[in-house]
């Protein structure tokens, strides 16, 4: 499991995506506290499977759990927590069961993925065969921040989603 996770760091972090370990829940609601704070809002969407998401409101935070109705209503930050990890890719996996899921990991400006004890796959090939009956039709492979380039090859981060995504990952030695 430990090569599996510095493959996905390596893999994640080449693609401009952010790494953080931590020992416990708290120790990641306690940086998400921090990290929101610092990008400087106190407003986050919330997906609905995100552990404990009183430490968020008990922190000063103002949770939204319902998209915004307008466009200048969404939040710099949106809260998720992704299904599993996929190594050899570098990439969170995300379910559409909840679409608050996929919404907060798409529309905001930073995306932080909680993973509390994620699955851990070595490659594609174990996603799709060993946990294919949990599997939906709806599934989104996250690998960083959004991206694009334009005739000149000028690399833009954020175009079409998030410019920054942070993958907080509990529980892992």
């Amino acid at each position: 499991m430990q090569r599996a996770i510095e493959l996905f760091w390596e893999r994640f972090t080449g693609y401009s995506g952010e790494v953080i370990l931590c020992v416990s829940l708290r120790e990641a609601m306690q940086r998400t506290v921090a990290l929101t704070r610092k990008i400087g809002t106190d407003t986050v969407g919330l997906s609905r499977h995100v552990p404990v998401p009183e430490a968020l409101s008990n922190a000063g935070l103002h949770v939204m759990h319902e998209p915004p109705t307008q466009v200048d209503d969404v939040p710099v930050v949106g809260i998720t927590a992704p299904w599993g990890l996929v190594a050899e890719t570098g990439s969170l996996v995300i379910h559409d069961h909840d679409p608050g899921e996929r919404l907060w990991s798409l529309v905001c400006d930073v995306h932080i993925a909680i993973l509390d004890h994620p699955r851990i796959f070595n490659d594609l090939d174990e996603l799709f065969t060993e946990d294919s009956a949990h599997l939906s039709t709806g599934l989104c492979l996250i690998s960083g921040p959004s991206r694009t380039a334009d005739i000149e090859k000028k690399l833009v981060l954020g175009m079409h989603g998030p410019r920054r995504v942070i993958a907080l990952i509990v529980g892992v030695d």
